[in-house]
């Protein structure tokens, strides 16, 4: 998926205008995920369309509010990256029901509000044991390791840090909810 464009709001109160909040040059680039659920016996023969990007998109703009533009373009840019975008990340989803409610009841037995939960179709049980020979990472030929897991770029869990070790030893377990098998 590909899009560029602009948009603009203008903000009122009362009959006074306050000013103008626009994105410009909007640039959005990905690799869209779409799932089909909820098969039906007319067209278009699914229900509901699931929307999801299978990494974080790329996304540049301009934003300007109330004529100003340098800071906020950046603050606003990285709330968009790291909060919003996130969500629409695999396994995040986005449900998008093709009929109205009665439709869907009548069909699939569901109701819009059942179309944002997603239940875990597993879980992943991790046990960290230890690391041997790390690699220094400050001056003093030390580093203080830690562990990421994540699945799907959603569910996260870090290890603790070992402070000054550049063979620790965790032994610690985590477990990871699996949304989506395929």
């Amino acid at each position: 998926l590909q899009s560029t464009g602009n948009a603009a709001m203008s903000i009122w109160q009362g009959s006074w205008c306050l000013g103008v909040v626009g994105v410009k040059n909007i640039n959005m680039q990905g690799r869209l995920r779409l799932k089909f659920e909820h098969f039906i016996p007319q067209p278009p023969y699914f229900a509901v369309l699931r929307v999801s990007f299978a990494k974080r998109p790329k996304l540049n703009f301009d934003f300007e509010a109330f004529r100003w533009s340098l800071g906020i373009t950046r603050l606003v840019r990285t709330i968009v990256r790291d909060v919003v975008l996130e969500g629409f990340v695999y396994p995040n989803e986005m449900p998008i029901p093709l009929f109205d409610e009665t439709t869907l009841l009548d069909f699939c037995q569901l109701s819009y509000q059942d179309l944002n939960l997603v239940e875990p179709q597993g879980y992943l049980k991790i046990h960290l044991y230890a690391a041997k020979n790390l690699k220094a990472s400050d001056l003093l030929g030390r580093s203080d390791p830690y562990v990421i897991f994540s699945v799907g770029g959603q569910d996260m869990v870090q290890s603790s840090v070992k402070w000054r070790n550049l063979n620790p030893t965790w032994n610690e377990c985590f477990q990871l909810k699996i949304r989506d098998i395929s």
